[in-house]
């Protein structure tokens, strides 16, 4: 589990907090929405990935 340990730190280090990660979550989840409701499947498919990069970040953080 050292790189899962070295990972977190490197999320704290950089001053990444869960209510920072989820304010980010949260954006990115109203510009999905605003992306689907324009049909805007480029967007979409961009906001998806660095959603699920959000989320592991989540993870990481021990929290998803």
């Amino acid at each position: 589990m050292s790189g899962y340990s070295g990972i977190r730190s490197d999320l704290v280090r950089r001053g990444e907090t869960m209510s920072g990660l989820k304010d980010r979550q949260h954006t990115l989840n109203m510009r999905l929405l605003l992306a689907i409701q324009s049909h805007d499947a480029g967007m979409q498919a961009e906001l998806e990935l660095r959603l699920e990069e959000l989320r592991e970040q989540i993870r990481q953080l021990g929290w998803g």
